[in-house]
């Protein structure tokens, strides 16, 4: 192919042809430059790199003076991540910066041109600066695809009509402030792609969707915070859930209990001798039932009684029942038992040991009767010494054995 290319282009083009590169007549097609040629054919109309190594595109490099004819100009799978103001003076109407490393668009790098084609697509975009596409008039597409961005808070469009916007896979989230952003940024655009991802960033939502009023609110309104004021019957974060039937607080009244029946349809149970739809009838009378049949009703009139309630009972309507006190007197009765056991154990222990020595004595007589004459050798050597000790008139008594 570039043999067939370098047949058709006229001696001029071929001798201004940079290295890396492939030129016809009216179009430059270069591969992974190191730097950008220090100049180009003068009557191109197309210019694209791929590949290339360079990381910025510097001011005054694309001229009207110098590329009068030059219309299309492309950056493809590089490294470029600047381009500096006034890089592009000339007349091109589309531009394609597309994967390379942007993380930003000044105000002054596209402003002013006669642009009507901009792909930024898949670069690592997070910001866009103020009146950043303000004087670019003509500009009807643009493409933001598979950037970083996050918010766009600044009127950075001219109020002529854009077409369409691309801003697919990018991190804009499902809230009533993206909303408004949308609508006061992209006022002007009738079109745009795309969607935001919501708080648990499964499911998403289209931005032409979350661009009218009612934002992500699927059943109501953004509010003036980042929330959704939901209709009736609604809740959820996006009002996306119908508000079960008991859901309020107070639909039954004094303490009654809501039952749902159904969809539509709900009852209340009332306690405290409470009654009606909505359990707001007082009782008209005192009865022990009203104290839960663990007390005594004292009746105040107007519908309104006291409850003095029975030992182990508390609570106004006597309904707890006091499980502490009987905790208590349970572990008091469990020592007592416990001391009656070990009573009756140590009694028995006594009975069995007499019993034991008694029977012991009874099978060996002859035992009994050596432990009898050794207690009285033993008193008798005590005598003995203490009548030693009293001196010559001392009388010791002599034991015969």
């Amino acid at each position: 192919m570039w043999a067939i290319l370098l047949l058709i282009a006229s001696p001029e083009v071929l001798a201004n042809c940079p290295q890396n590169c492939v030129c016809n007549n009216t179009e430059v097609v270069c591969e992974n430059l190191q730097k950008l040629p220090v100049s180009l054919p003068k009557n191109i109309k197309s210019f694209t790199s791929r590949s290339n190594l360079f990381t910025t595109v510097p001011a005054g490099y694309f001229t009207r003076s110098q590329y009068p004819d030059l219309r299309s100009i492309s950056f493809i799978q590089g490294k470029i991540k600047k381009i500096e103001k006034n890089a592009f003076k000339s007349l091109v109407t589309n531009i394609t910066i597309k994967q390379n490393n942007l993380t930003s668009i000044d105000s002054e790098v596209f402003n002013a041109l006669s642009l009507s084609y901009l792909d930024l697509s898949f670069n690592s975009i997070s910001s866009i600066a103020k009146d950043a596409f303000v004087r670019s008039r003509q500009l009807k597409e643009l493409n933001l695809q598979g950037n970083q961005i996050k918010s766009i808070d600044a009127p950075i469009f001219a109020n002529g009509i854009i077409h369409r916007v691309d801003l697919t896979d990018n991190f804009l989230p499902c809230s009533c402030v993206v909303s408004r952003q949308l609508r006061t940024t992209f006022q002007s655009v009738n079109s745009i792609l795309g969607n935001c991802k919501q708080y648990n960033n499964e499911e998403t939502l289209s931005l032409e969707v979350i661009r009218k009023e009612t934002g992500p609110c699927q059943n109501g309104t953004c509010s003036n915070l980042d929330l959704c004021d939901c209709k009736d019957r609604y809740i959820g974060r996006l009002c996306e859930n119908v508000k079960p039937i008991c859901y309020e607080n107070g639909l039954c009244g004094n303490n009654g209990l809501c039952m749902e029946l159904g969809p539509n349809d709900k009852v209340c149970k009332c306690f405290n001798g409470y009654s009606g739809k909505f359990c707001t009838i007082k009782p008209t009378n005192c009865s022990s039932k009203l104290c839960n049949d663990h007390g005594a009703c004292v009746w105040n009139g107007d519908g309104n009684f006291s409850c003095s309630c029975f030992e182990n009972y508390s609570g106004d309507t006597c309904l707890y029942k006091n499980v502490v006190t009987e905790e208590k007197n349970g572990a008091v009765t469990s020592v007592l038992i416990a001391g009656a056991i070990f009573c009756v154990i140590l009694l028995l222990l006594i009975g069995i040991f007499f019993v034991m020595q008694r029977k012991y004595q009874r099978n060996n007589p002859t035992a009994s009767k050596d432990f009898v004459m050794k207690n009285k050798e033993a008193e008798a050597t005590e005598e003995y010494s203490t009548a030693r000790d009293l001196g010559p008139s001392s009388k010791i008594r002599e034991y015969v054995l």
